[in-house]
């Protein structure tokens, strides 16, 4: 997922790798539940401040399953939420998203007692439980599944996910939260004649936000996306029938203020590149002849490109692998790697760039056919420091801002590893420059620079760092305080 969230005093070189990273480590984590192993998958994960990861999952218990690890994937602490089963609390854990105060955002689905319906959790920094919200239409007869997860610029949330009635197909729905975890609003779309599953939201260029959907008309498999504003009602609504999907996918913005796309597209890899306005710019597919490859997840990378990750089944088998794919700005694959682990059940639903310029994959995996699935982590590439990785970075470093989601005023940190004209500005999401930071000659060394952003509306801003013919961008989301 491309995260809008904290990566302090961490460096994100602009790496690149003329072949598949290797495999730095693996971890398999799952929780004890009354002396007992117990089945656990992982649904999503971050990369924190610090360097380490946190996965949100599910355990066989059916509550959402919380791990925290250092930069090496040592397990600092896990968490369990509604792990008591006289509460009548039941949660799928499907994703998080890290809050403004440290803590964290986590969405799901399951029942509350007797009602069915969906979760926003806010957790502390901790891991422990701050509040929970459930919302339900008061029965058992219409079931949510929840998929995408993401900080909004008021600093609430948004998330969306496919309900399903008694007697009804499945079809999509959207739900806005307040930071406080109060209901705004929500909004379905549907009728009574096709299918549809809701994959992925992101924030929209402009405002509002934008939802990928795969539809079924009358058995015709299409992509969709629908662009609404802050308060949900639709802007446009698109169908792309060149994309036959219907299975799992996600929509993130990129740095150069357009949209990304992956999915499952008749059995491969697509990766698609959209316009504000929902134009295409290029469409890809990636895949192996006679087998079956569904995307779940992408990430934009530093040196401009993306990277995807979801599963793959080598022909004549039932097994699943992992498969890994790394593309170019314009979509040209520059390398791919299969990931096999134990021979049975690896998956992977989410990747990101780290803070190294390697990768971070989240998902499941079990050591042999009768064992349990465990919530597994993968690190592919670099886990050195800025002094091992400096020779292949080139010689200009722009971290993360910290804090980010940021209210008021935030820290942005480079690096020059020779003397040379920095130009720091902060653009709005149309690229207008609206902050000259500084445009001088600095000497090679460190450098910070705090900006109030009090005054500015809420919404999505870049960082952009200049040296020559070097060009560095960050995001930064602006909230409500």
């Amino acid at each position: 997922m491309y995260n809008l969230i904290v990566i302090a005093l961490m460096l994100f070189p602009a790496i690149t790798f003329s072949q598949a990273p290797a495999i730095a480590w693996t971890k398999l984590y799952h929780p004890v539940t009354f002396g007992m192993d117990v089945v656990a998958v992982a649904n999503d994960g971050l990369q924190l401040a610090d360097g380490g990861y946190i996965a949100l999952g599910t355990s066989y218990a059916v509550n959402a399953y919380l791990v925290r690890t250092n930069a090496l994937g040592d397990t600092l602490w896990t968490k369990q939420i509604f792990n008591d089963f006289l509460s009548g609390k039941v949660i799928t854990g499907t994703n998080i998203e890290l809050a403004g105060d440290g803590g964290f955002f986590i969405s799901g689905f399951g029942t509350n007692m007797t009602d069915a319906g969906v979760w926003l959790l806010k957790t502390d920094a901790n891991g422990n439980l701050s509040w929970w919200k459930f919302q339900s239409y008061g029965g058992v007869d219409t079931v949510f599944l929840t998929t995408d997860l993401r900080v909004t610029p008021d600093g609430g949330v948004i998330l969306c996910g496919s309900y399903k009635s008694l007697l009804d197909y499945f079809n999509v729905f959207m739900m806005k939260f307040d930071q406080q975890g109060n209901y705004q609003w929500q909004k379905r779309f549907g009728n009574d004649f096709d299918e549809a599953e809701g994959f992925s939201i992101e924030n929209a260029y402009g405002g509002g936000y934008i939802q990928m959907v795969g539809n079924n008309s009358a058995g015709i498999e299409t992509l969709r996306l629908i662009k609404v504003n802050s308060l949900g009602v639709v802007e446009w609504d698109k169908d792309y029938p060149d994309v036959m999907t219907f299975d799992y996918g996600m929509v993130r913005q990129t740095l150069d203020n357009h949209y990304i796309i992956t999915g499952e597209d008749d059995g491969d890899y697509f990766l698609m590149k959209i316009t504000p306005d929902g134009d295409i710019v290029w469409l890809k597919n990636y895949g192996f002849a006679e087998t079956e490859q569904e995307a779940t997840s992408v990430d934009p990378t530093s040196d401009g490109g993306y990277v995807m990750t979801g599963m793959h089944s080598p022909a004549g088998t039932a097994i699943l692998d992992i498969w890994v794919v790394k593309t170019d700005g314009s979509g040209n694959e520059e390398w791919s790697k299969e990931i096999n682990l134990y021979e049975y059940n690896d998956r992977a639903v989410m990747i990101q760039q780290t803070a190294d310029g390697g990768y971070i994959l989240f998902g499941q995996s079990r050591i042999n056919p009768e064992a349990l699935d465990n919530v597994l982590m993968i690190k592919l590439g670099p886990t050195g420091n800025i002094e091992e990785l400096s020779g292949n970075q080139g010689n200009l470093v722009l971290c993360q801002n910290q804090p980010n989601p940021v209210s008021s005023v935030t820290t942005i940190k480079y690096s020059t590893l020779v003397s040379q004209n920095i130009r720091l500005s902060v653009s709005n999401f149309t690229g207008r420059e609206i902050m000259l930071l500084q445009d001088e000659y600095r000497v090679a060394g460190s450098y910070e620079k705090s900006v109030d952003m009090t005054n500015l509306p809420c919404g999505i801003y870049t960082i952009q760092l200049r040296a020559g013919s070097q060009f560095l961008v960050k995001k930064i989301l602006k909230v409500q305080d």
